[in-house]
């Protein structure tokens, strides 16, 4: 088994070992969301949750080392912050040689945190899955990838259609890959016969949304989130905004270092045609708001992980439309 992979080939060699130590570094929030997912479906059993602080080490390492006839108690999830990694005593735990499962999710972790002695430690001990961000290029490679795991035939062609007909977003293509496995479709030879699995849930018109949002429509979005209340469409449609909007900030960062004409920028980057006006108007924007929008965009994954008492439908829909009107 590689010590370090990358999540566009994950599943390639999954199909071929089961690590039995696993290390997920979480930068992009689906690509940690999907290799974990990945990982517990190939042991397929249940897997216990610990979030690691100092105060918790003791009660996990206890939990690690019980075992018994009637327990199932045997693979882990352990959550484990970037500032956590100088803990000396978390070494004791990376060593443990008794017979368990393992994931350990390294959240926040900063460059110089890698040089510690226990990140270090991971990375001779367990598998290390890296979730940055996907290139146009990699995102073909991961459906690519996916298709194949689920013995699902479609040409290379297909695929870059299907990555552009979706705007390359992995949880729509994931989604897709779900409902041609529940419908049991093997092979796949055009778009049109792929087009009835793109779903969009209860009929909500998700990615024309997206579309209205970042060109200022408000009133569209509003009467779109006064009509559509499904958690799902949701989530998606904050998982979409936020990817788009990372690649905005990035765009805007480089335009104001490199000092070149938006034309050229967007051109050089291959935003296509259709959606360099959107992107126009947001690199337009006082760079300090437009960061600000990704900020706020960035915390609402604390509600939508439940580790804040605030509402994440409530909070998702004012911050969209806030970031809706500023684009108008």
């Amino acid at each position: 088994m590689p010590s370090s992979i990358t999540c566009e080939t994950l599943l390639s060699i999954l199909k071929r070992t089961k690590p039995q130590r696993t290390t997920i570094l979480v930068e992009d929030p689906f690509l940690s969301h999907f290799a974990e997912k990945s990982i517990k479906a190939i042991h397929n059993t249940p897997f216990t949750r610990h979030i690691y602080s100092p105060k918790t080490h003791a009660s996990i390492q206890t939990s690690l080392s019980s075992r018994d006839m009637f327990s199932d108690n045997h693979a882990h999830i352990i959550q484990v912050k970037g500032t956590d990694l100088k803990h000396e005593p978390l070494e004791q735990l990376i060593h443990n040689e008794n017979d368990v499962i393992l994931i350990y999710l390294i959240e926040k972790i900063q460059p110089a945190q890698k040089r510690t002695k226990n990140f270090l430690a991971l990375a001779k001990q367990t598998t290390m899955i890296s979730t940055k961000a996907l290139s146009e290029k990699k995102t073909l490679t991961w459906m690519k990838t996916l298709c194949a795991f689920h013995q699902i035939q479609i040409s290379d062609h297909l695929i870059h259609t299907i990555c552009q007909r979706l705007d390359g977003d992995l949880s729509s293509l994931d989604q897709l890959v779900t409902q041609l496995i529940l419908q049991k479709v093997r092979e796949i030879k055009t778009i049109d016969h792929l087009t009835p699995y793109i779903l969009t849930t209860q009929q909500a018109p998700i990615f024309s949304t997206i579309d209205a949002l970042f060109n200022g429509k408000y009133d569209t979005c509003v009467a779109f989130f006064r009509t559509h209340h499904q958690a799902d469409v949701l989530q998606k449609i904050y998982w979409m905004s936020l990817k788009r909007l990372r690649q905005m900030v990035r765009l805007q960062e480089k335009y104001i270092a490199d000092k070149t004409s938006l034309h050229v920028l967007l051109q050089n980057e291959r935003i296509w045609p259709q959606m360099q006006p959107m992107f126009k108007k947001a690199l337009q924007q006082p760079q300090s708001k437009l960061q600000q929008h990704f900020t706020e965009l960035c915390d609402l994954e604390y509600l939508l992980k439940g580790q804040s008492h605030l509402n994440f439908e409530r909070n998702a829909i004012a911050r969209l439309l806030k970031l809706c009107q500023a684009l108008s």
